[in-house]
């Protein structure tokens, strides 16, 4: 297909990205119910992580675009709808699930755009005195994308509490 097909069907690259991630939202299953809210947000955070590395750069475009559609939306009202019977208050609903929701969009977005290795390496070799840094890496490993998502979703969801 030519870019000339496209833009025939989709007046601006903007409106093709909004469709192709309306269309992915639409067939986003959401988590089973939980009673505990941390558990249904790790899971909704895995699932759409998963969703997101099947369909490369949807990650970014969402960073970018935001929730627009109607898709989306009922996704983001669900969330905010599963805090807040756990006892957030809608400000805190709002900032629990965009904090996690940014987490995943971010880090799954980074990991489709950066070398890792060469930006290690390149660390690495500017200056031999980073003698804690050079160890990290050395333990780090080029592929660690799964231990660093764990990590940060688990100390993500940890420190957040209902006041």
């Amino acid at each position: 297909m030519t870019d000339a097909a496209l833009y025939y069907h989709f007046p601006s690259r903007d409106i093709l990205l909004r469709t192709i991630a309306e269309r992915l939202t639409s067939e986003f299953r959401l988590p089973r119910r939980s009673r505990d809210w941390r558990r249904w947000m790790e899971r909704f955070a895995r699932t759409l992580r998963n969703v997101l590395k099947e369909h490369p750069g949807a990650a970014h475009y969402l960073v970018i675009g935001g929730p627009v559609g109607a898709s989306q939306l009922k996704i983001v009202n669900h969330a905010l709808g599963i805090l807040s019977e756990a006892g957030f208050s809608a400000r805190e609903s709002w900032f629990v699930y965009t904090t996690i929701v940014n987490f995943v969009l971010r880090q799954t977005s980074a990991e489709e755009q950066v070398d890792r290795e060469t930006v290690y390496n390149r660390m690495v070799n500017t200056d031999t005195s980073l003698s804690h840094l050079s160890e990290a890496i050395a333990e780090i490993g080029e592929n660690d994308n799964e231990a660093y998502f764990d990590f940060g979703l688990r100390a993500l969801l940890n420190g957040i509490d209902v006041k």
